[in-house]
């Protein structure tokens, strides 16, 4: 079905509904029709039957009732002379009221038959089939099998019944010549024959020519008669189909039955059958006339609108249907016209904004160069700046290893003065060993003299470096600031570029994030370096009282050489000397103390410092990256612009 059009898909469904339901239609038709004759025929047969088995009571019932009566007033003391002539009169009686009668008479159980017509000498009425019957069968009025006639070639039957005493049988000879012509009235069809069974399966009557009166009827359909009273049965017969009727007759116990040949339904039938396919056959061709004028009126204005349809869509917006007609055709005709108007609208409002958008492009590309040139500005400095910090850790590693020195010839010093002052006593006898520790001093003192100066120089030297850092700070923030006011006017122009600028507005918020990430980082930057700038005027502070604490040891140190020949004289003013020495040591161990736990935190911060500068030219090339990003969507919508233009341009509005 796929393949097939419109119109061969209407034919097929109008062939379907009209050929189906007609054919239906004629062949339920001529089945009911066909029923209905069967019915008639074969209740017209049946009644035909019913009408034979009603002539035969008509015919035998007054008879047997005569028979029965006067077989009542007949007994043995009537066979004499004197009663013979009375019975022959009353028997000769009963002859002229019924005419099928053709002899009556009385014979007894002595063989003396009582009768008008002369009979054989050798006639034994006792050896006969009516008179056995009846003797077998006392108050009731049996009949013979039929036979054919002593004197004459009829059929005739007896009807019999005993006497009263028993002492003989009342008869009446039959012959069929009425029940025939009755018989022969009676039509089973045109072809169907009605007939006469005995109880003994004999013909009493036949019209056929073939079959004699009193023979046997053969076949199988005598068992099927005999096996109920009444009844309608098929069967075959020489390879046709026939039906039977049967009835038994309640007075004589004959059985009526009628066949019909059944060919005569289907040739009463066959003129309906005829009929019936010349109706089916014009009323096919009026609905197939029909069918192609319905089916003509559909396809061709749908031809002429798929036509249209296809030259909309090469283009071609200027077509417009003509179908003025106020059915289903029309309401798509006038649909489809709406729906050109509706395209070439939406095709000016599509070319309007795709030049817009190419405008808009632009114009991010331009701000994303920029963009990504002040990017590139920033992650310069960075590095710089990340470099600037390296060298400033190393430098401060260097500075916490030369204090920890100093701080470990403090604590010397401070051993040394205390053991000075134990042995003050004993200075006579270690004058030459009190030289040498003099001499050590002022070695020593000159070295952490050096070593106070190069820190002192190198902490300065620090707090310069700090100030330049804070100085590249406020650039960074600077960048970031125009950073996010750039990212700003892209998000601005990505919203005026509706649906196509979602994707840059996105992007352009990522940007503005980064500014801000970056904006805060440097703030936290800022914040360290004010923390470094506050440790080193600490340090120097320090540096500037361990420049005095020295300063004055050296000093002492220099009197103590000038007085050393005055030792003797002058001990106890060096044992006071030396323990103000042991005291100032102390305090300078105390005050180097400080001095390594604040280069410590100057170390920290450097780090601190360092570890904030990388997350900068983390962020600065991850906002490089989307600035690059954003260059090349931009790129790509005013590419899909241009494209949106060129297909907007293929129709002709």
């Amino acid at each position: 079905m796929k393949g097939l059009t419109i119109k061969n898909k209407l034919i097929i469904a109008f062939l379907v509904v009209l050929i189906i339901p007609t054919v239906l239609v004629g062949w339920f038709s001529y089945n009911s029709s066909y029923d209905e004759v069967e019915r008639v025929i074969l209740d017209s047969a049946e009644t035909s039957v019913n009408q034979l088995d009603n002539s035969i009571d008509d015919l035998f019932g007054p008879i047997f009732a005569q028979v029965e009566e006067y077989a009542t007033e007949i007994d043995s003391t009537m066979y004499d002379e004197e009663y013979e002539e009375q019975i022959l009169d009353d028997l000769n009686q009963y002859r002229g009221l019924f005419t099928t009668i053709k002899d009556a008479f009385v014979a007894t159980n002595e063989g003396q038959v009582v009768i008008h017509d002369d009979v054989p000498e050798d006639f034994d009425p006792r050896e006969r089939d009516w008179y056995v019957r009846a003797m077998d069968h006392p108050g009731e009025v049996v009949v013979s099998e039929p036979y054919e006639g002593a004197n004459s070639a009829e059929t005739l039957v007896t009807v019999s019944t005993m006497v009263s005493d028993g002492s003989g049988v009342l008869g009446f000879d039959l012959n069929m010549e009425e029940l025939e012509g009755a018989v022969n009235t009676i039509s089973i069809g045109e072809e169907g024959l009605p007939f006469l069974l005995t109880e003994e399966n004999n013909y009493v009557i036949n019209p056929s020519e073939d079959i004699e009166n009193g023979s046997s009827a053969e076949g199988y359909w005598v068992e099927t008669v005999n096996a109920s009273s009444e009844g309608v049965f098929q069967y075959e017969f020489l390879g046709d189909p026939w039906q039977m009727f049967h009835v038994t007759n309640n007075t004589t116990g004959w059985t009526v039955a009628g066949s019909m040949y059944m060919g005569e339904v289907d040739e009463a039938a066959s003129p309906i059958l005829t009929t019936s396919l010349t109706v089916i056959t014009v009323s096919l061709l009026i609905g197939l006339g029909f069918m192609m004028i319905l089916i003509r009126s559909i396809i061709n204005p749908l031809n002429y609108i798929v036509k249209a349809s296809e030259r909309v869509s090469e283009g071609d917006l200027t077509e417009k249907i003509e179908y003025d007609k106020n059915d289903e055709l029309g309401r798509l005709s006038t649909s489809f016209n709406e729906m050109v108007n509706s395209l070439k609208t939406i095709l000016s409002g599509v070319s309007e904004k795709s030049e817009t958008i190419s405008s808009s492009s632009e114009e991010l590309s331009a701000s994303s160069e920029q963009n990504t040139q002040a990017s590139e500005q920033i992650s310069n400095v960075i590095q710089n700046v990340s470099e600037q910090a390296d060298l400033q850790s190393e430098k401060v590693n260097s500075s916490v290893r030369i204090i920890s020195e100093m701080s470990e010839g403090i604590q010397q010093i401070a051993h040394s003065s205390q053991a000075v002052s134990k042995t003050s006593e004993n200075a006579a006898d270690s004058v030459s060993q009190g030289n040498e520790a003099i001499k050590t001093t002022m070695n020593q003192m000159d070295a952490i003299n050096q070593k106070v100066n190069h820190l002192s120089n190198f902490i300065n030297d620090l707090s310069q470096r700090a100030e330049e850092i804070d100085g590249i700070i406020q650039e960074i923030t600077n960048i970031s600031e125009q950073t996010n006011l750039l990212a700003l006017n892209a998000a601005i122009e990505a919203a005026r570029a509706g649906e196509h600028g979602k994707g840059f507005a996105v992007v352009a918020d990522e940007v503005r994030k980064l500014a801000e990430q970056s904006s805060g980082s440097t703030e936290k930057v800022r914040g360290l370096i004010s923390s470094i700038q506050e440790g080193t005027q600490n340090a120097v502070q320090s540096m500037n009282e361990s420049n005095e604490a020295v300063s004055e040891g050296i000093e002492v140190v220099n009197q103590a050489d000038q007085s050393f020949t005055d030792i003797q004289e002058f001990v106890e003013d060096v044992a006071v000397q030396i323990q103000e020495v042991t005291a100032s040591s102390e305090q300078l161990s105390s005050n180097a103390d400080e001095v390594v736990n604040a280069v410590n935190a100057i170390k920290e911060g450097v780090e601190e410092t360092n570890s904030g500068v990388r997350e900068i030219s983390s962020s600065t090339q991850e906002q490089l990256a989307s600035m690059e990003e954003i260059s090349s969507s931009s790129s790509s919508l005013s590419k899909l612009a241009e494209e949106l233009q060129e297909s907007v341009n293929q129709f002709k509005v």
